[in-house]
């Protein structure tokens, strides 16, 4: 028969070895269930990390467009300022050669002419209209209506209706404003021509 302490240490031993199974099957369990979060965070750590560089490297790629796009816009804006300043200078070197123009001799001479012309073309009388004409042209020619132009015409000649219905302005000012156009247009043609035998050099 059993001695107390024998069977003290028979129950102990049971106790034991039963709460040692229960314990290594909690420590098993919970490093399975710690193991399984850390590869869930893992997991998700990486999708986040990958996300995030994607993110960046698609506003990377949007702010470079960006820039890419305002640097071409700008270049743009300079070349058309720069057209337009040309042709601003170009048009001002056409005003300077006609005021020199309207000192020679030919201009003198050909501004009466040039009024009588229109006066037939439109079958008009003198008498129908005021000339107006620039303060150092007055002297050049003969008529009674004349008025005073602006420096600013230059040249040439206003044909304005005593009735005020109507004017025919024949001035350089005019002449040169009408032929803006066409004078930007030959300007930036040879632009596209040069910057062509450029671009294939």
């Amino acid at each position: 028969m059993l001695d107390i302490n024998q069977k003290l240490r028979t129950f102990r031993k049971m106790v034991w070895d039963e709460e040692k199974a229960r314990s290594n099957e909690e420590l098993y369990n919970s490093t399975n269930i710690n193991s399984e979060q850390i590869d869930e965070k893992k997991a998700s750590l990486e999708k986040e990390l990958k996300s995030t560089l994607e993110n960046r490297r698609s506003f990377a790629t949007i702010r470079g467009n960006e820039r890419v796009s305002k640097l071409e816009e700008e270049q743009k804006t300079n070349f058309y300022a720069h057209k337009e300043s040309l042709l601003n200078d170009l048009v001002g070197e056409v005003k300077d050669k006609l005021k020199e123009y309207t000192k020679t001799d030919e201009y003198k001479n050909s501004l009466a002419k040039n009024i009588e012309k229109v006066l037939n073309e439109l079958n008009e009388s003198v008498d129908n209209f005021d000339i107006l004409l620039r303060e150092e042209d007055k002297n050049l020619v003969n008529y009674p209506n004349i008025g005073t132009l602006d420096d600013e015409y230059i040249g040439g000649f206003i044909l304005k209706a005593k009735d005020g219905s109507f004017q025919y302005n024949q001035t350089y000012l005019k002449k040169i404003e009408e032929k803006q156009y066409d004078i930007g247009r030959t300007l930036y043609n040879l632009f596209e021509s040069e910057s062509f035998n450029e671009s294939n050099n």
